[in-house]
Formats: structure tokens, sequence, C-alpha cells
């Protein structure tokens, strides 16, 4: 708003909104020992298991009111992808090296204390969110000298920097030639225990707009997924040329070579081409906001190169 406007006053009255909310999601969101963020919620009133200790809830993964069930819930609203198959279970995950999912993977039940009371941890590392908080700081860097507030420039480079690094340390893939979730399930003694979560969105592109990637890493996922007409389906020539029907225009909402695909919905899949999901438009099969972003990280990408 500001670059193309140029009003001041708007800076002025949301600049420390909107560093706050930076500041909050670093304290409250990013785990040991990867220093990656994971989504989460307030405790609410989830559930407590039955002869436990404070603080820990229910969990029964075969019941949606268990109180682990409801934080799963909560925690993926706090996304705005809420149905996203990205949170889905994955069948055999790495083996069967991702732990117990039961249709759901919300297996923690301890909670944290934060600055406004308990919270809740999705155990699950997830680039999206991670590289969203460094393009939020970006941006707070290029707004500060606006409204005259450069102390927290310092202060907000170190915090782009720690973070690209965690990115680029534990969440690329080379196997997969892409970013992606991991499985909090590891000690600082032995990181490796985090497995990868190979449920690829959008989400997995973000780092683009934050600069993590070098241009070798941006190559292959531009090859390996973006423009892979069996991923996401992304045409070189911009016409979705050779891309099948279902898969049509590109970018749907998980790899068109997930499982998940094309089971269309909420939140999940991508919009047809013809049949009975184009006839009724199925506009809720692809995810807008992740569409922008990933644009705006392309963007970012070749202007910096």
């Amino acid at each position: 708003m500001y670059k193309k406007y140029n009003d001041t006053w708007l800076v002025k009255l949301l600049f420390d909104d909107a560093l706050d909310t930076n500041n909050w999601f670093v304290r409250e969101r990013v785990r040991a020992p990867l220093g990656l963020m994971t989504l989460g919620s307030s405790t609410g009133s989830y559930k407590t298991a039955a002869g436990s200790a404070p603080g820990h809830v229910s969990c029964n993964h075969s019941d949606q009111n268990s109180g682990c069930m409801q934080a799963m819930q909560a925690s993926r609203y706090e996304s705005g992808q809420d149905n996203s198959p990205m949170y889905d279970a994955f069948p055999n995950c790495d083996g069967g090296r991702c732990g117990p999912q039961n249709g759901e993977f919300m297996n923690m039940s301890d909670f944290r204390e934060g600055l406004v009371g308990p919270y809740i941890q999705m155990p699950l590392y997830d680039v999206g969110m991670t590289a969203l908080a460094v393009s939020e700081a970006e941006a707070l860097i290029e707004l500060a000298p606006v409204i005259n507030r450069t102390e927290v420039i310092p202060m907000l480079r170190a915090r782009c920097a720690t973070i690209r690094a965690a990115l680029n340390a534990h969440a690329w893939s080379e196997q997969l030639g892409i970013y992606s979730n991991k499985f909090t399930n590891c000690s600082a003694a032995d990181t490796s225990g985090c497995v990868f979560y190979p449920r690829i969105s959008p989400t997995s592109f973000f780092p683009l707009g934050a600069r993590a990637p070098s241009d070798d890493q941006a190559k292959t996922m531009m090859q390996k997924w973006l423009m892979d007409p069996t991923k996401f389906c992304v045409s070189p020539t911009g016409d979705s040329a050779g891309n099948k029907d279902t898969c049509y225009t590109g970018l749907p909402s998980i790899s068109a070579s997930d499982t998940a695909f094309p089971a269309l919905g909420y939140w999940r899949g991508a919009p047809a081409r013809s049949g009975p999901v184009a006839r009724q438009g199925c506009p809720v099969a692809r995810l807008p906001n992740a569409d922008m972003l990933v644009h705006q990280g392309l963007f970012g990408a070749r202007s910096a190169s």
C-alpha cells in the first residue's frame, strides 16, 4: 500500500502493530531445536485427559471432539488454509519414521506458557509460516525509515538472517528439490530425527519471497515442481499448454502428484477445465493468498537476480 500511495500516515498507524505481530510469532511459534516456526493455538476449553496433570489434553484421534483434535483444527485455522491437505496425515511417511498419525498427527499434548496464557503447538515445522515471518520483517525494515524507526532495523536484519539460515539448514530437501515441512520429533543432539513431511503445497515456494534459496535451488524448484505438469502445472509459456484438464490453470492447493489430489473441496485440489467441477466453478480448490505470495516470490527472485 505504501509503495503504491506513499501514505505515511498509514505506516504510522500500523507499523507498531505489524512489528508486535512479527515479534509475537517469533517468540511464541519458533520452536527448538531447529529454530523454525510451527502453527499453534491457545488452550481454549479443550478436554483435559482424565487423571492427568494440569496442562495435558485428552488425545483420541478417532474423536473429533478430543482435546488434541480440537487443538489440531485450531492450529490449522492459524494458517489461513485450514482444510489444506498439507496438514493431513501422510500414508507411510518416510517409511513410518514420522511417528503415529491415526488420521491426524497432533499427538503432542503438553501446553506451553505464552504471553497471554498457555498454548499448544502443532508438531510440524511449517515452511510457509517461517518464510512469511522473514518477508514481514523485511517489509518492516523497508518501512522503518519512513517514520524514523530505524532503531529496530538491526534487530530485524539479524532475525531475517537467522531464520533464513534455519530454512536452508533444515527445511531444504536435497532429495525432493524443494523446501518441505518437517516433523518436530528430534533433539538438539540429533536433528536428523526431524524427518521431512513430503506433502508439498504452494507454501513450499514462500521461501522465494524471503530470498532464502540460492539461484540453483530456485531453478530446481521451478524445474522439478512449479513447471512440472504432474505437480504444479505452471506452463513455461504461460498459456496452460500441455496441462491436463484436472490441473489446467496450475498452482493447485496441493501437488497434483499427491494422493490427496484431486479430491476437490474447500481449499483442496485445483479448478478443472471441464466437467461438473468446472461448471460449479470450485474457486476454493485453489489458495488465492498463496498464489499471490508465490507470484511475489517469483518476481522478487527475478529482481534479485
